[in-house]
């Protein structure tokens, strides 16, 4: 094989994390990815691997699927207890199964991508390369123009309309997130393009665009009943609504929170 580029030669710079329990696979993978410039903390388990993440942020996690204790998808699914808050990783799963349900299993409890066994580095190279730009897409922005039409409303006689919307949405949203993740898991195509829709739209609204935009490539996908990876997107726009809340809480400037019920 041709020498693989390195970070100095325009490599992304992701942090990565390999959680796997064999000690021969979970070299051969830091070699790997070692060749392609990217320095690897690892993990034998599920419980080591949450431990990790929980005191540093990874962008992206190797996550072996057949782990003793632990599995990959269990261990995936508790990566918001761990995270705390913090921007979740992009979780790629490692397995040697062709099996589309395996697969859909692993999209369903938010994978975002798979790589096979035994590693080939050109998969590797595309999946980073993958996870890279969906990294960067993937830190949202308020846009201030719907902002400041919200705050003059307010200014035209009701001084607490602004503050009072930006706790709507905040509270709202913290209810949806898991609304969202429910409907996916029991595959109800109706009401997971319903909530995503509501979403879409109040994100807009308040110039979360990013937001905006995940919720309705999600709407669309639903609508058409195409479950096969919204998992992935889903868990994008959990980690898109941690820095979100974090732009509109500096909005509200510590102000005190409101007690205005979400209308229905």
């Amino acid at each position: 094989e041709p020498a693989a580029p390195t970070l100095a030669e325009n490599r992304p710079p992701l942090v990565v994390l390999v959680v796997e329990d064999h000690p021969v696979n979970r070299e051969v993978a830091r070699a790997k990815l070692a060749r392609l410039g990217y320095p690897v903390d690892l993990a034998c388990g599920g419980g080591e691997a949450l431990e990790a993440i929980a005191s540093k942020d990874y962008d992206v996690v190797f996550m072996d699927l057949q782990m003793p204790g632990m599995s990959g998808l269990e261990t995936t699914a508790r990566l918001g207890e761990a995270t705390a808050g913090r921007r979740v990783p992009h979780v790629i799963a490692m397995t040697a199964s062709l099996f589309e349900e395996d697969r859909e299993a692993c999209r369903r409890a938010g994978m975002y991508d798979f790589v096979g066994k035994p590693i080939d580095v050109a998969q590797l190279d595309a999946v980073l390369t993958r996870v890279a730009k969906a990294r960067g897409a993937a830190a949202p922005s308020l846009e201030q123009e719907p902002l400041t039409k919200l705050r003059r409303i307010g200014s035209l006689g009701e001084p607490r309309f602004f503050e009072g919307l930006l706790h709507i949405f905040l509270e709202s949203t913290r209810g949806r997130l898991p609304r969202l993740t429910e409907a996916l898991e029991r595959g109800d195509a109706k009401d997971l393009a319903w909530e995503a829709h509501i979403l879409k739209s109040a994100s807009a609204t308040l110039g979360a665009v990013q937001m905006s935009e995940v919720c309705a490539k999600v709407e669309a996908a639903a609508r058409q009943g195409r479950l096969e990876g919204l998992g992935a997107a889903l868990v994008t726009l959990a980690a898109q609504f941690v820095e979100v809340e974090k732009m509109l809480r500096a909005e509200l400037e510590g102000g005190p929170p409101l007690t205005i019920q979400e209308a229905s």
